[in-house]
């Protein structure tokens, strides 16, 4: 199988040498080649126009554009004199492009399979990516089911978060912004819809934080002051501004109060340690030290990675299991409000909805003592109320 793979490839690329060659071996005597430089001069001019809209959106500053400019233009002023020196090659020069391709062509490929490939790793089993396509084609229709009948019924608040949970899922974040936008505007109120609604409205806008996504985060922590997501986004806002001394203060006061398995830490190690380079500080003045762990800590390295080489009826079967000791729990606890309202959210992802109907009828008495203005109330009476809807139909 091996010997076959390779004479094929190698045919391949004779293939390739050939098709690139022959329009220049046919070509007789001296021809005139169109210069590189034109193509440069052409590039220069895009990223100039990119500087300014950079500057404009607020990445860098206007110092810092006017010096990216100079030297763009700089280059741009040579590659218009290279341009107008440009000339015909010689007919000894046209042996040497072919030669030159003959040679590069087959060792560069090779060195950059070496280098970036995976000899070794055996091919994705097709029953794997038709799983994996099928799984994601299955979420689609789950959104745009819910989306259909969000449109019928638009005061399921729950279904709006639920909504923008899953276009955040599917990386389509102007769409999940726009959900969670509605669940605030319809009245779900709380730290956690505020963070979400910042953080979709920050990743529709490549990484910048607007002034829209700024307010969503101010209220989080008007809320929840200790909420990182919005800890981290004002600090990257405040750099975005060029407050980077503010920016360096806020991501080490939250390097410091999170715990050293928290998923953000190697992110604002990485921004901590460039700023401090940025700023200029004293070698050996960066604090990267951590809170203490928390109790119980989170999982090992070893197993994020026995999760992560998992196919997907592993992770699957792993996550069914998860959701089956949670209820053998409950059956012990059956006082415990919050756990059952992470079951029926447990079921609903899974595409259990009457599982997660019976988890929500469970958790009713647990809500009557509590306030009518509650959000566990309200998240269990309005989740009844909306699937007993969807059974119906």
């Amino acid at each position: 199988m091996n010997i076959l793979f390779t004479g094929l490839a190698a045919a391949m690329v004779a293939f390739a040498i050939g098709f690139l060659l022959w329009p220049l071996l046919r070509s007789k005597g001296t021809v005139a080649t169109a210069s590189r430089s034109d193509h440069d001069v052409s590039v220069y001019k895009d990223q100039i126009a990119e500087i300014e809209r950079d500057r404009q959106r607020g990445v860098i500053t206007e110092a810092e554009a006017k010096e990216a400019e100079r030297e763009v233009q700089r280059r741009l002023l040579a590659a218009a004199e290279e341009a107008e020196r440009s000339v015909a090659p010689t007919a000894r020069r046209e042996w040497v492009t072919p030669a030159v391709l003959a040679v590069v062509t087959p060792a560069a490929a090779v060195g950059l399979y070496l280098w970036l490939g995976s000899p070794g790793m055996p091919g994705m089993p097709l029953a794997e990516r038709q799983t994996e396509v099928t799984q994601a084609q299955h979420m689609e229709a789950s959104l745009q089911q819910l989306a259909q009948r969000l449109s019928n019924d638009p005061s399921d608040l729950q279904g709006w978060a639920l909504l923008g949970r899953g276009y955040m899922a599917m990386n389509r974040y102007a769409d999940a912004a726009n959900a969670f936008r509605q669940a605030k505007e319809r009245g779900l109120e709380g730290p956690e819809i505020n963070a979400a609604l910042g953080e979709a409205l920050t990743a529709a806008n490549g990484g910048v934080v607007t002034a829209s996504a700024r307010s969503a985060f101010e209220q989080t922590l008007q809320e929840a002051p200790r909420e990182p997501r919005a800890r981290y986004y004002l600090a990257l806002a405040a750099y975005q501004a060029g407050n980077p001394e503010e920016a360096f203060q806020a991501w080490q006061s939250l390097l410091r109060d999170s715990t050293a398995d928290a998923p953000w830490v190697p992110l604002l190690r990485q921004n901590l340690t460039e700023l401090a380079t940025e700023l200029e500080m004293p070698a050996g003045s960066l604090d990267l030290s951590t809170a203490p762990p928390s109790a119980p800590s989170g999982p090992t390295r070893e197993q994020v990675e026995a999760v992560e080489n998992m196919t997907p009826e592993e992770r699957a079967e792993m996550i069914e299991g998860m959701v089956g000791s949670l209820a053998a729990r409950l059956e012990e606890e059956p006082d415990n409000l919050e756990g059952w309202l992470r079951l029926a959210q447990s079921y609903l992802v899974l595409g259990r909805e009457p599982e997660a109907l019976a988890a929500l009828r469970r958790a009713e008495p647990l809500t009557e003592a509590l306030p009518a203005s509650d959000e566990r109330r309200r998240m269990v009476t309005e989740g009844i109320a909306r699937l007993e809807s969807t059974s119906e139909q």
